[in-house]
């Protein structure tokens, strides 16, 4: 008997709901289907969808403290992606940024290839928290 399971970033262990399958074949029904969402889209994300996600962070943090008329919201294709997108807009060349342990190796790579440095820092084994301390020392 072989065992063999995808552990590859993206791969799901389990397919997704019927009503995400069946909503997507509406969408991509001829009756429906945008014509031009096979082209550049908005290079911050569709505004439909940032719309969505934004009315969803009003709802689950109500007391936050946030300009939500000025709150814009990004949607990348991937987390890696927004890694990049969030070291480029607050770092500079030189800076150091703590990143906790594990981290992804493509992490690594990003900050390298913009002249950051990064300084891992441990986790708790039980919470899988950041160490205040290690983080402290560094």
């Amino acid at each position: 008997v072989i065992l063999w399971m995808r552990i590859s970033q993206g791969a799901s262990g389990f397919d997704p709901p019927d009503i995400a399958l069946s909503t997507a074949q509406e969408l991509l029904s001829a009756s429906s289907r945008d014509s031009s969402i096979n082209r550049y889209q908005d290079v911050i994300g569709d505004s439909t969808l940032r719309a969505v996600f934004k009315t969803r962070l009003q709802r689950d943090y109500p007391h936050a403290t946030l300009n939500w008329n000025k709150l814009e919201v990004l949607v990348t294709s991937g987390a890696n992606n927004a890694f990049v997108t969030a070291m480029l807009s607050i770092c500079n060349q030189g800076d150091e940024v703590i990143v906790p342990v594990p981290y992804y190796f493509s992490h690594r790579m990003a900050l390298q290839l913009l002249g950051i440095r990064m300084i891992p820092a441990a986790r708790d084994c039980e919470t899988f928290q950041p160490l205040a301390d290690d983080i402290s020392a560094k």
